[in-house]
């Protein structure tokens, strides 16, 4: 019921920003979530988590990175 109101606005962000400008911040969300938990609940993030965490975030800006160019076709 809580992650409502969460998927509301990002449905809402989807349909009002480019595609490209919310896949990063989709990309963020990771790190920032991460950041927000050690603020709030005091662990801070151990070094296992933050390589957990690494790849995650460069595939995102890697998506993002290629996501706006066209593949060339190959001749044979």
């Amino acid at each position: 019921m809580l992650s409502s109101l969460p998927y509301s606005l990002e449905l809402l962000a989807l349909r009002s920003v480019p595609a490209r400008t919310f896949a990063v911040a989709m990309s963020l969300s990771p790190p920032v979530a991460a950041l927000a938990g050690a603020l709030v609940l005091g662990p801070a993030l151990t070094p296992p988590g933050a390589v957990a965490l690494a790849p995650v975030v460069v595939a995102c800006a890697d998506a993002v990175r290629w996501a706006g160019r066209r593949r060339t076709p190959v001749e044979a």
